[in-house]
């Protein structure tokens, strides 16, 4: 799923991460509603993703809802974003060049919302095929997320949880162990790669494997 305002311009950004998963969840109700699926659900979610996928775990349980599956990719609690600063629009352009796959831009360099679509069209990043208002919808989810992700409670989801990690050196706040405290079990992959590589083609065969089958862990 994404956020409303790619396909609606008027829709609002969630300013809550329970209000989020609601939403989420309210939205897979209905899917299984109109095509009469039974109350079943394998959830999977990259960063503030992952975030909100357990709390949509946690919200389904208490619905009556059976979660067979929750995956996250390089996601973490909420509670480990609190006191870390919202990026500025700098850093937001920045992050964006980073989901990209780009190189980091040169310190102290300015950048703006054509010139980050320029380089991401350049180099032949999936992102520099969206128009420009799109990306702009990507910044705006990116602050609203950062926003929403440093005012939470995280529910806590009585389920397995399998949770894939890359490394955050330069983010030592960032502990994949964190959901112990809020799943009924935690399994942590460890992966060699980067935040963005999570979805990155090159590294889904090794995820489904990980996730779907019985390698090993940690």
């Amino acid at each position: 799923m994404q956020a409303s305002a790619f396909s609606d311009p008027h829709a609002k950004f969630p300013s809550t991460l329970r209000e989020l998963a609601q939403e989420y969840l309210g939205r897979i109700r209905q899917t299984l509603r109109d095509a009469d699926l039974p109350a079943r659900i394998e959830l999977m979610g990259w960063s503030v993703g992952g975030t909100a996928a357990v709390e949509v775990a946690a919200l389904a349980e208490d619905a009556g809802i059976a979660v067979e599956r929750t995956v996250l990719l390089d996601a973490y609690p909420a509670e480990q974003w609190q006191g870390v600063p919202a990026p500025d629009e700098q850093e937001s352009f920045r992050a964006l060049l980073r989901m990209g796959g780009l190189p980091e831009a040169a310190p102290g360099e300015v950048l703006d919302l054509p010139g980050t679509l320029r380089r991401l069209r350049q180099a032949g990043s999936a992102m520099g095929h969206l128009p420009e208002d799109k990306l702009g919808v990507c910044l705006e989810s990116m602050r609203a997320s950062a926003a929403l992700m440093r005012g939470a409670q995280q529910l806590d989801f009585s389920g397995a949880v399998t949770m894939f990690s890359v490394p955050h050196e330069d983010q030592p706040y960032l502990d994949a162990h964190g959901w112990e405290n809020h799943a009924g079990s935690l399994r942590v992959v460890r992966v060699d790669g980067t935040h963005p590589d999570m979805v990155n083609p090159a590294y889904i065969p090794q995820i489904v494997a990980e996730a779907f089958g019985s390698g090993p862990a940690e």
